[in-house]
């Protein structure tokens, strides 16, 4: 089965204020040692960072994203997505963390924001 892609009509670029890379990999796990340092390793071989962000949309951009959010299970289905990796855009496979919420902005615009655990960044 292919995975989705991220609506064409929607935007993918976050609202400056509203990007946030919350975390670049997994958390450690830690093993003490009767001697010596404390062992760190990675958890799995995935690396998943998590990224919050703030889109603005139009209403028609809005009900696009909505629609997109239902065929992907509510957000609990994989799907690429252009995301910013600090010095451009890359397409990788991501997965909304928590439900998206939405405020209202100026001339009928609506600000909607989420959480991304992406694959790889």
């Amino acid at each position: 089965m292919a995975i989705p892609t991220w609506p064409t009509d929607v935007p993918y670029t976050p609202m400056t204020s509203g990007l946030t890379i919350t975390q670049l990999a997994n958390p450690l796990l830690s093993t003490d040692m009767n001697a010596g340092t404390t062992r760190q390793r990675r958890k799995y071989t995935l690396r998943i960072a998590e990224m919050k962000l703030v889109i603005r949309m139009t209403p028609a951009q809005f009900a696009s994203f909505h629609a997109f959010h239902q065929a992907i299970g509510d957000g609990a289905a994989r799907f690429t997505m252009p995301v910013w990796n600090g010095s451009g855009y890359v397409t990788r496979t991501v997965q909304i963390k928590d439900q998206p919420d939405m405020s209202p902005l100026a001339f009928r615009a609506r600000s909607v924001g989420f959480s991304l655990r992406i694959e790889n960044l």
